[in-house]
């Protein structure tokens, strides 16, 4: 056994070493070192005792407290391996990875207990009920024996196990790149689950510094303002931040006119992170910030590579490049072929080496450069309707390059209404998040690349999951075609949203509802026009024929009220210009409307009376000819460019 090769043993030292040094701040609440130590030995006996055995797997699902790297380093010290899940995960995505798991132990709150009993046999201990029993444990006693080799934690959902050796060389090489002191603060923002998570507390705790952790997950909270994370660096006096890159964006948008007086490094990690971002973000933070891309992924908690603009020398390289560092020491990088472990000539996945531990594919896909350096073209596995990865990559990297475009991904909408098919089919689509202040046009960014994307979507961000990863699966669906928004006058954010679906449920909708207004205005013809049905005096079969057209009166309104209401999809997917498509809209529900109201005025009015037979041929007559020429003008050849 090997202190070295065991981060909570390097924690232990410090709280030694400086037990009134500050370790741990989040809210209003904070915990020395020597309050750190003994809460997280007591809980490391009380975990052991209740079944976290060398080895064994602990779930910890905590809020965001200071409890929650109490807990971490509790679990390392049971000698047990820890998986964090975050307690705001949907219920079904925690049933699953707590059955895949199967783990000896849960450590909760209260407040959880019911939604994770349920799932499974183990025991669960709670921080906060079980308090005093925890305090009640004894802080001195022998320790279990913990190789370099053993597992640590489990990340990427669970399904990645990391030795506590692997922590150990990350947290050494952290320790010497990012010059880490005992004087640095160092702020927590990512969800528990991403990896980012361990790498800061393993960053701020094994260098004698002190974590924040933020009250709030800014990168999956939609309700938290960038504002709130822009004032925690001075509030804090924050010197080290990390956080992804979707996030990394929005802080710097807020710190243009406020730069952190004590931040001194920013790393960037997470998704692709093009060079025109990352000189940016440098000139916004100046010159005293040292400003770090760091390439790691959801499988690896170390750095991987690091890329500094300072890299680059006197070379030109265009913004729209993501490019990936130097290697970090300790960490082989290469790249293998699909399918194959063996290296790549030109684009492949990446593969990792920490250490001398097995070579792991990473689901990134690279492109080796002259330089050394590797152009990232983003996730090997992602796939879209006609598209590989690498070009769902170009597509992405060409939407992104938009300058009104913030960020971009492509992913299959299987809700695709193709108007020169006529049919639903599945697609690849672009959906974009606008930059500040700038306005998408849609249409202009459908097939901006080889005929890709069928069609864009505007999103106001995109979602994400645990491991800030964008969910690709939790992407919205449009409703109208986007690539047709402004032809069709609606705004980047879509119009109404029961204009109508393709799916075979939107349909079901639209034809209740015209039969609903078809048997509505049949039943109540004779309550607003008395007597416009009565054929007592016709002769059969001529009156069935009546009462035939009458039915058919009342069937071609409720079709006109079904499709004012629910017909607008398959008009809009024309792309005509926005007054014509909403003109041509409203005379085709007109068309089929006007009949039932028309021919009831007509049979209770006299030949004579020609006030009202004016009104009539103006109310009806003429509106019926202006909407056929509105339709006439709308089909014309030439009409789909018209604005």
């Amino acid at each position: 056994m090997v202190d070295e090769d065991q981060v909570h043993r390097l924690v232990e030292g410090h709280a030694r070493r400086a037990p009134e040094a500050v370790a741990v701040v989040c809210g209003g609440r904070t915990l020395s070192y020597g309050e750190l130590d003994t809460t997280s030995a007591r809980l490391a006996k009380y975990l052991r005792r209740h079944g976290a055995g060398q080895r064994e797997v602990v779930v910890v699902c905590l809020d965001r407290s200071v409890e929650l790297p109490v807990a971490v380093l509790a679990v390392l010290r049971a000698g047990a391996v820890y998986v964090l899940l975050e307690p705001s995960a949907p219920d079904r995505r925690l049933r699953e990875v707590l059955r895949e798991l199967d783990p000896a132990l849960v450590l909760t709150q209260e407040s959880h207990r019911i939604r994770l009993a349920d799932v499974v046999e183990a025991a669960i201990v709670c921080v906060d009920t079980d308090a005093g029993a925890i305090a009640a444990e004894p802080e001195a006693g022998p320790a279990p024996e913990v190789f370099g080799t053993s597992p640590a934690c489990l990340v990427h959902g669970g399904t990645v196990a990391i030795e506590h050796r692997q922590l150990a060389l990350a947290q050494r090489d952290w320790a010497g790149h990012y010059e880490l002191t005992p004087a640095d603060r160092v702020l927590q923002t990512a969800p528990a689950e991403s990896v980012v998570f361990t790498a800061d507390w393993i960053r701020a705790l094994c260098s004698g510094a002190t974590l924040v952790l933020a009250a709030r997950d800014f990168g999956t909270d939609r309700t938290a303002a960038i504002a709130e994370l822009a004032a925690l660096l001075d509030e804090q006096w924050i010197t080290v931040l990390e956080c992804e890159a979707h996030l990394a964006r929005r802080l710097g948008d807020e710190l243009r006119e406020r730069r952190p007086g004590s931040l001194r490094l920013f790393a960037v990690s997470g998704e692709r992170w093009f060079l025109g971002e990352h000189r940016e973000l440098a000139g916004i933070l100046g010159p005293r910030v040292r400003l770090v891309h760091v390439h790691r992924v959801p499988e690896v908690v170390a750095d991987l590579r690091r890329l500094e603009l300072s890299m680059l020398g006197a070379q030109r390289v265009r913004d729209d490049q993501a490019l990936l560092g130097r290697p970090v020491p300790g960490v082989e990088v290469r790249l293998v072929a699909p399918g194959t472990w063996q290296s790549a000539e030109e684009i492949g996945e990446i593969g990792v080496r920490v250490g001398d531990s097995p070579l792991r594919r990473t689901r990134d896909l690279a492109r080796h450069r002259p330089d050394g350096l590797l152009d990232h073209l983003g996730r090997a596995d992602v796939r879209a309707t006609g598209l590989d990865a690498v070009a769902v990559a170009e597509v992405e990297a060409a939407l992104r390059a938009v300058p009104e475009v913030r960020e971009a991904v492509v992913a299959d909408d299987p809700d695709f209404w193709d108007e020169r098919a006529g049919r639903v089919r599945r697609t690849a689509v672009g959906y974009v998040v606008p930059a500040p202040g700038r306005e998408v046009q849609p249409g202009r960014l459908a097939r901006i690349h080889k005929g890709h994307p069928a069609r864009v979507v505007v999103v106001p961000s995109l979602p994400r999951d645990g491991s800030g990863e964008v969910d690709r699966e939790r992407l919205p669906r449009a409703v109208v075609p986007r690539s047709r928004q402004r032809g069709a006058g609606l705004t980047a954010k879509g119009g109404p949203r029961w204009f109508g679906e393709d799916s075979l449920t939107g349909i079901g909708y639209g034809l209740a509802l015209a039969v609903f207004a078809a048997l509505a205005s049949y039943l109540l013809t004779d309550l607003f026009w008395p007597g416009s049905r009565n054929t007592d005096r016709v002769p059969q079969p001529w009156a069935a024929f009546f009462h035939v057209l009458y039915a058919a009166e009342s069937a071609s309104f409720g079709l006109g009220v079904a499709y004012l209401f629910r017909g607008f999809r398959w008009i809009a997917s024309l792309g005509r210009g926005r007054s014509l498509t909403v003109a041509a809209h409203l005379s085709l529900a007109w068309l089929l409307l006007a009949w039932w109201p028309q021919d009831n005025f007509y049979r209770l009015s006299s030949q004579q009376d020609w006030p009202r037979q004016a009104v009539l041929v103006f109310a009806f007559n003429i509106t019926l000819m202006v909407a056929g020429a509105v339709l006439v003008r709308f089909v014309r050849p030439g009409g789909r460019g018209d604005r």
